[in-house]
């Protein structure tokens, strides 16, 4: 009897070793572990007000997660990843810099979580008009903000769409480049820029400016969204099931509602 009992102990202690170990290989936490943990979310300054709500939503839902987020250009969020700056989710406004990170195996697959659009704004009664990008080589357009192209997604797009217009060179002179897309509506809202190239997400939410034209979307590639995880994030569960609720149809509404256009999800 007594060495039946003892074998019954052998037996569930080996059990119980090999559970422990298998959790060690898979690296997955128990499910009765509390989480407190800080998660950087590197992402381009046109996404501050919607993920700052999606965020607010998000911390709320899942307890013990809290969201840093890091808000700058797509280019210098790349290079500050390159030179190895603390972040688990990067979110671009380019799928350029994104794929640069990519070749390097700095982050793993991205996916499009939103789409915007280019618009040129002016200020509010300024009793101006935009029929056509050709119309800002008028010389009531002194100057004209832009994103720098080198470093900000919507200044490469605004660049590529001029270029396939034929009006970057003619236009250069006028050009006012900034730091990123926010920096071009105070410009705007200043009245330091007579126009400025920005997302139509920043335009709207900027009482003191105008959209005066859409700017027409085959005149420069798809202005897309990607995140993706940042491949030395010490937390890629976690990032990942961010990125996740990225592209429910809870979030998907909130970047909806902030007037960009959703990504497939819904």
């Amino acid at each position: 009897m007594k060495k039946f009992i003892f074998l019954i102990i052998l037996t569930l202690l080996a059990i119980g070793f090999a559970a422990g170990c298998s959790d060690k290989v898979s690296g997955q936490k128990p499910a009765t572990a509390d989480r407190n943990i800080n998660l950087n979310i590197s992402a381009a300054a046109s996404l501050h007000d919607v993920l700052s709500e999606i965020g607010a939503i998000y911390e709320q839902k899942i307890q013990g997660v809290h969201l840093v987020f890091n808000f700058a250009s797509s280019g210098t969020i790349k290079q500050q990843i390159e030179q190895g700056a603390p972040a688990d989710l990067f979110i671009s406004a380019g799928q350029k810099q994104m794929d640069a990170l990519s070749q390097k195996g700095l982050v793993h697959k991205s996916e499009t979580v939103a789409r915007n659009e280019l618009v040129v704004i002016m200020p509010v009664n300024s009793g101006k008009t935009a029929a056509e990008l050709q119309s800002l080589t008028s010389p009531a357009f002194g100057k004209i903000g832009i994103g720098t192209p080198e470093t900000v997604p919507a200044g490469e797009y605004g660049k590529e769409a001029l270029e396939n217009a034929g009006l970057w060179s003619g236009l250069l002179p006028k050009l006012v480049m900034a730091k990123d897309v926010r920096q071009v509506l105070v410009y705007v809202e200043s009245g330091n820029a007579d126009a400025g190239l920005v997302y139509a997400t920043d335009a709207k939410k900027s009482d003191n400016v105008q959209i005066a034209l859409v700017v027409p979307a085959n005149l420069h590639s798809p202005i897309v969204y990607p995140a993706a995880v940042v491949t030395a994030s010490k937390q890629t569960q976690e990032a990942a099931e961010f990125l996740s609720f990225l592209k429910t149809d809870e979030a998907q509404a909130i970047i909806k509602k902030h007037g960009f256009v959703t990504s497939t999800y819904i």
